[in-house]
């Protein structure tokens, strides 16, 4: 199972919000570049970045630090946040990021069977979920959407990557939302990745168990929760 550290990005900083409240900041960190060099150091390959402006707003907002980051690490980035038209997704690929994130625009069907015409498994689709039912706009509107009837849909439309976030569990280190992991699970048969509460190695062991292919980790490991050269010489392949 891969093991992803995040970066969320506000006003330039790296920060860690509770539920995704804007209102309720955990911690700030003056310099992403650092937290990305220490992640790698500890044997990530990978790194999750979300631009919380750009998610909110709908434009990409901290772009120069994504781009920093790419410059100074050896790290494959994953990054959402504000990528909502095909001109976004071109400028994002263009600095070196391996992997675009879709929350928001991925509901508009055309758009995102483009994008996967386009780019193909470039492409990964982010269902946040709040009480089971899907979230858009920086976790700020809610939809009528159940997130494991549109894992499956997406699954039929050639999503390869699907990485999904219980929001109520996100910053708080209260574990996973099991029971919701493993229907979409059950709906969606390609690559998951999860993320939203994750506090311990036995959550990933947990997780493993369940068959996602790759887990977020955030506050945990800022708080030293998990070790994350333990948990990747642990369950990495």
């Amino acid at each position: 199972m891969l093991i992803i550290p995040a970066i969320d990005l506000l006003e330039g900083k790296c920060v860690r919000l509770y539920r995704g409240d804007y209102q309720k900041l955990l911690f700030s960190y003056d310099d992403p570049i650092a937290i990305a060099l220490s992640f790698e150091e500890q044997g990530a390959k990978w790194l999750h970045i979300v631009d919380l402006e750009g998610a909110k707003e709908g434009k990409l907002r901290n772009l120069y630090v994504v781009e920093r980051i790419g410059e100074n690490t050896k790290l494959n980035i994953q990054l959402g946040g504000g990528i909502r038209t095909l001109e976004d997704i071109q400028t994002v690929f263009s600095i070196g990021v391996k992997k675009v994130i879709l929350g928001t625009s991925a509901l508009k069907r055309d758009f995102l069977a483009r994008t996967l015409e386009i780019y193909g498994r470039g492409i990964a689709v982010s269902l946040d979920s709040k009480g089971g039912k899907i979230a858009v706009e920086g976790w700020l509107k809610e939809t009528p959407y159940e997130v494991e009837v549109l894992a499956e849909e997406l699954g039929r439309m050639g999503v390869e990557n699907l990485i999904h976030t219980s929001i109520l569990r996100d910053g708080t280190l209260e574990g996973p939302n099991f029971e919701e992991i493993e229907k979409v699970r059950k709906a969606f048969t390609k690559e998951l990745i999860v993320s939203g509460g994750i506090s311990s190695l036995e959550d990933l062991l947990r997780l493993k168990e369940i068959g996602v292919e790759g887990a977020i980790i955030g506050r945990a490991l800022y708080e030293g929760k998990i070790n994350l050269r333990e948990a990747i010489d642990y369950l990495s392949p």
